[in-house]
């Protein structure tokens, strides 16, 4: 099953933010890029050069920067810095799934999307859109409209300011990170393409029209796993 039914919703309240990613899902080559410039350059997102480094325009850095710190690939360091600043670090996670000897690092694996379909859904310190979504709407079937309404609901009951037009951005990002590719089959990994890995999944279907959508609820075909359980 896709839902989630763990989260706390108050707790989730506290933390959660409809911004960041800049309008973009991420895309196929962004995590593993992100994580990757971070291992190299722990403060590689406050500096000017990133959007060289990483080959992106500066939204999509900021972008790259948000779907890894929610997708919990990449967390702050803790430890001090003579400098006063803090850089970022990968998490030990990340690491066994992009980092040589990577799980795997182009997310060629249905259990991988699983993980960060997971991963995203379930951030015990940054709550989301996706998270409300998957976790608290309880409706298989919806508008575009009645998932904004939802969320603007959830802000109002827990006194969070969030702008109508803000709420329809990030749900229009939310569906473009689960709609199925629209050639409706894989084809072979291209880094710049514009479609969101979590698309294989499935997880959200659209009406003819497009009017309306579908949670795909239900059990799913088991996939193997291409890393080890007890890793």
């Amino acid at each position: 099953m896709h839902r989630l039914t763990t989260i706390n919703m108050s707790e989730t309240a506290k933390k959660t933010k409809v911004s960041g990613h800049q309008t973009f899902a991420f895309r196929y080559g962004w995590l593993e890029k992100g994580v990757n410039a971070i291992e190299e350059f722990p403060q590689v997102f406050a500096e000017e050069e990133a959007i060289v480094r990483l080959g992106v325009g500066k939204n999509m850095v900021e972008s790259i920067r948000h779907w890894c710190h929610v997708a919990q690939l990449i967390e702050e360091d803790s430890a001090p810095k003579p400098s006063g600043s803090q850089p970022l670090r990968v998490t030990p996670l990340a690491k066994k799934l992009f980092l040589k000897p990577a799980w795997d690092p182009f997310l060629e694996d249905d259990a991988s999307l699983w993980l960060v379909h997971w991963l995203l859904v379930s951030n015990p310190r940054q709550g989301t859109s996706w998270q409300l979504a998957f976790g608290h709407f309880h409706r298989p079937d919806f508008s575009k409209r009645e998932l904004v309404d939802f969320m603007k609901s959830f802000a109002e009951k827990h006194s969070l300011k969030v702008r109508d037009a803000s709420l329809m951005r990030d749900i229009d990002c939310l569906l473009r990170t689960y709609l199925p590719i629209r050639s409706g089959t894989r084809t072979a990994v291209i880094e710049d393409t514009f479609d969101c890995p979590l698309q294989e999944l499935g997880l959200i279907q659209a009406s003819p029209d497009g009017e309306f959508y579908r949670f795909a609820i239900g059990p799913k075909p088991p996939s193997p796993l291409p890393y080890s359980p007890s890793h």
